[in-house]
């Protein structure tokens, strides 16, 4: 990548070359949309992540209920569904 002489930089992980890395407050993010969202009125608020065992999806899980843990009002429940999506056909 040096000797093609452009500028890299990765986004939320680390590749191993010599660049740039900008990572993000996912967590956060997902916490300030909630609440973001509730502000506006909305009482239905839910999220869909992706592997349960990817590290930016539990990020954003937590980020999702530490903002459901701040509102006025209480969710009387969480619906959490374990789907994989295949792509475009399998969403109708």
């Amino acid at each position: 990548m040096d000797r093609m002489n452009c500028p890299i930089v990765c986004m939320d992980r680390d590749i191993g070359l010599k660049c740039d890395i900008v990572h993000f407050d996912d967590q956060s993010a997902v916490r300030k949309a909630v609440l973001a969202l509730a502000n506006e009125g909305h009482r239905k608020i839910a999220i869909i992540i992706g592997d349960k065992e990817n590290i930016l999806s539990v990020q954003r899980f937590e980020g999702y209920l530490e903002g459901l843990k701040r509102l006025v009002f209480h969710m009387t429940k969480i619906l959490y569904l374990e789907e994989h999506i295949r792509g475009c056909q399998d969403i109708r």
